[in-house]
């Protein structure tokens, strides 16, 4: 039988998670992206309201969230 939309939305939610947050990457010094980012953010602090403009990265309390949002 075929997947249904959610369940796949759902594994591509798990494995974009696993890929930024968890796993690190050879390119980027053993980090994950979102260590990197973080570091990017630390350094470039004036970077904070663009990232807040768009509606889809924020930075709060020294964590990047992602809002839920509708795929």
């Amino acid at each position: 039988t075929e997947p249904k939309v959610d369940e796949m939305n759902r594994k591509l939610f798990r494995y974009l998670n696993f890929y930024n947050f968890v796993r690190p990457h050879q390119g980027l010094g053993y980090k994950t992206p979102v260590e990197k980012f973080e570091e990017y953010i630390k350094k470039h602090q004036g970077v904070h309201h663009v990232l807040n403009e768009n509606n889809f990265l924020t930075f709060e309390k020294s964590h990047l969230f992602f809002p839920k949002t509708n795929p």
